[in-house]
């Protein structure tokens, strides 16, 4: 295997003590600004990466959609928003919760995987965000929170993932 030597695993017990509980599902307020500012970021990204970089977006958006489902009401009498229920769908699919809204993978830039965090200029991280990236970061992934489409396009850059000429 090219010299190095394959990684070894060792399978421990669970232990309930050292995990904790997932917290309460909470949707945080639909941005529209975010969502059209990552669509124009989008739009130039399929221009300018190179052609072996393996990237994806992640939408978050139709999540926080507010209007009321097709449900009957729940034991509380309240009706529950399609945001809701796509979130509750999402997280049983194991989609998590703070994942960055751009994963890059490309072998040839160390360390092979990135992510961007898409903010507006004012837009704060959650907490479930700033878990995430940590996790990013100790599995070895370069992560950055961008606030403009120009910081998106120089860290792409700089990251070695775009055409020399841009």
């Amino acid at each position: 295997m090219h010299g190095r030597a394959a990684p070894s695993f060792e399978l421990t017990p669970f232990d309930p003590a050292k995990h904790r509980r997932p917290g309460p599902l909470i949707l945080t307020p639909y941005d529209p600004a975010e969502h059209e500012m990552q669509i124009d970021i989008t739009a130039a990204l399929e221009k300018i990466l190179l052609p072996d970089v393996a990237w994806t977006a992640i939408d978050h958006g139709h999540s926080f959609d507010q209007r009321p489902a097709r449900v009957k009401p729940g034991r509380d009498g309240r009706v529950p928003t399609v945001g809701m229920l796509e979130a509750l769908k999402r997280k049983r699919r194991g989609v998590r919760a703070g994942v960055c809204d751009y994963c890059f993978w490309y072998m040839p830039a160390p360390p092979g995987a990135f992510a961007i965090e898409l903010k507006t200029p004012d837009g704060p991280l959650s907490d479930d965000q700033r878990v995430w990236i940590k996790r990013m970061i100790r599995a070895g992934a370069a992560v950055k929170v961008c606030w403009s489409k120009a910081l998106v396009i120089q860290t792409v850059t700089e990251w070695g993932l775009t055409h020399a000429t841009i």
